[in-house]
């Protein structure tokens, strides 16, 4: 049971309006705390206006007769409108419910005030029961209101769900106001005047189709139907490995060595032959390459496939393929085999290739290959691999998943990687490479502020991920977690709001960006708890 979360999303019960009266803002606390940081304050204006919350963490607001929940987004605070999330929540319940009502056990004294302390039903004596202290004393009856606001907001989020621990909580609360709240306890109440900016709408609210399809996300995560064997192979389909442009579309390979495709405007996923199982695919001109598991290198001409050579790889599962004009690399775990026209070699890594490799990012400087490894909560790192010696050194200061290497725009010898990783929290940065030299080029945090330091000497705790990045004609495209952006020579990064996706057969993909193509992988899902990542490529 939580209660005043920034996290939960609610409409609003009619009330009626607060007492008039001076401005009131209460500090709350647990006892022994040493910081403010987790501090919950419940500013009261004499208007009826309410703000409860955190100004780090974020907070309830109810203004001019409507209600906001404000929490920290990617580069700025993120609002939702507490109505747009009852509508998307209308008809659904709480995951539980408490059955036992708040009941009264004694008088207590908190900081100099007295009240009736409560608890549910039967869990006074057990370990970590957390009590709630009411005062009715008349001095604190703005306060007070404004606990019934706050009430009256949370119990909304889930219109209909009335058991008895919620009922008799709204009865309790209606009696005054708390000064011990679920263990936080009133330290201090000032009635100074409040300063009409602490209750402004701090951004533009969410769009309401954007949290109907948030909530519908959730329902369905928490409440999953009985899947069909076709729902299985989709979600199958969803793991995908490799995605690539050639002949007008967008090619997709999953982990299981199936591929398919789609154009732009198709309703379907056409399954495509191949000559066996593969193991990746790349893009050598406009043709689409293949690998087979076998080691056979095809190419695909007018819907048929043709055979190139046989690559030595000495059974080893491959971790990557590169393709240019002039050369097709594939590395497994311990060799490279490098093919330039009808020649291969073959050359053993100085320093095999270890961890749950789920991802590589692979990029051909002509004389060295890059390779960006995601091992998803393992780390990751960029591999320096010299084609002709095999010699690997990492390139020092990156940490994390790498999931993206390309040319850095207007820095000739530099290359831009992209590092991203959610595993209970996000966190991610986009950094530049020239040789050894590693620098931060760009971060966005999850914060409350809508500007932040430029290049911290360390990140906040959550911070944006970034993903795939694709060459185009007039820079990078990178894909974050919230969003597209842009790099270019002698410019800042731009950014731009991630488009709609559509599911076709199962996979999220959207053609909506001109010259480009996305698609959602759950791939990552076996080293993280993070959910789909964005693919992206140039088309």
């Amino acid at each position: 049971m939580v209660r005043y979360s920034s996290l939960l999303g609610v409409a609003l019960l009619a009330l009626a309006p607060i007492q008039a009266g001076a401005d009131v803002t209460a500090t709350y606390q647990r006892p022994g705390a040493v910081s403010t940081a987790s501090a919950l304050i419940i500013e009261v204006a004499s208007n009826g206006d309410v703000r409860a919350g955190n100004d780090d963490r974020g907070y309830y607001l109810w203004t001019n007769g409507k209600g906001y929940d404000v929490r920290p987004g990617p580069g700025g605070p993120t609002v939702i409108r507490t109505a747009d999330t009852a509508a998307a929540r209308a008809g659904i319940r709480p995951a539980s419910e408490i059955m036992q009502p708040w009941l009264p056990v004694d008088t207590v004294s908190i900081n100099g005030r007295k009240g009736t302390r409560y608890f549910i039903s039967g869990a006074r004596h057990n370990p970590g029961a957390m009590p709630l202290v009411i005062s009715r004393d008349p001095s604190l009856a703005i306060l007070a209101a404004g606990h019934r606001r706050l009430v009256a907001m949370q119990e909304s989020s889930f219109p209909g769900a009335d058991s008895p621990e919620r009922v008799s909580f709204r009865e309790v609360i209606a009696q005054g106001a708390p000064i011990d709240l679920l263990g936080s306890q009133l330290v201090s109440i000032s009635t100074a005047a409040i300063p009409s900016t602490r209750f402004r709408v701090p951004a533009a609210p969410v769009a309401a189709a954007t949290v109907r399809e948030h909530q519908a996300a959730v329902r369905a995560a928490t409440n999953p139907a009985a899947p069909t064997p076709q729902d299985m192979l989709h979600r199958q389909d969803r793991f995908i490995k490799r995605a690539v442009w050639a002949s007008d579309r967008l090619w997709l390979l999953t982990e299981r060595g199936t591929l398919s495709s789609v154009a732009p405007g198709e309703t379907n996923r056409r399954t495509e032959t191949t000559p066996g199982p593969a193991a990746d695919i790349c893009v050598a001109g406009a043709a689409l390459v293949i690998l087979g598991v076998d080691g056979q290198l095809s190419r695909l001409e007018d819907r048929s496939w043709h055979a190139m050579q046989r690559l030595d790889l000495n059974g080893e599962a491959v971790q990557a393929l590169s393709c240019t004009d002039q050369r097709v690399i594939a590395v497994s775990r311990s060799r490279l085999v490098v093919s330039a026209g009808a020649r291969q070699r073959t050359v053993a890594l100085s320093t095999p290739l270890i961890g749950p490799i789920v991802r590589t990012a692979p990029f051909d400087t002509g004389t060295t290959l890059l390779l960006g490894l995601a091992k998803g909560e393992w780390g990751g790192g960029l591999e320096r691999i010299d084609t002709n010696t095999g010699a690997v050194s990492e390139v020092p200061g990156l940490g994390g998943p790498i999931n993206g290497v390309g040319p850095e725009p207007g820095r000739p010898g530099c290359v831009v990687a992209t590092v991203g990783l959610i595993h209970f929290f996000p966190s991610g940065q986009v950094v530049e490479a020239c040789g050894d030299k590693v620098r931060r080029l760009y971060y966005k945090p999850y914060t409350m502020q809508k500007s932040w330091p430029a290049d911290p000497p360390k990140l906040p705790f959550e911070t944006v991920p970034f993903y795939a990045l694709t060459a185009a004609a007039d820079g990078l495209w990178l894909a974050g977690g919230d969003g597209l952006y842009a790099i270019t020579a002698s410019r800042p990064i731009t950014f731009k709001i991630m488009p709609p996706f559509e599911q076709i057969d199962g996979v999220d993909v959207s053609f909506a960006v001109p010259g480009l193509a996305l698609v959602r992988t759950d791939i990552d899902a076996h080293v993280s708890l993070g959910g789909g990542a964005p693919l992206l490529v140039a088309r």
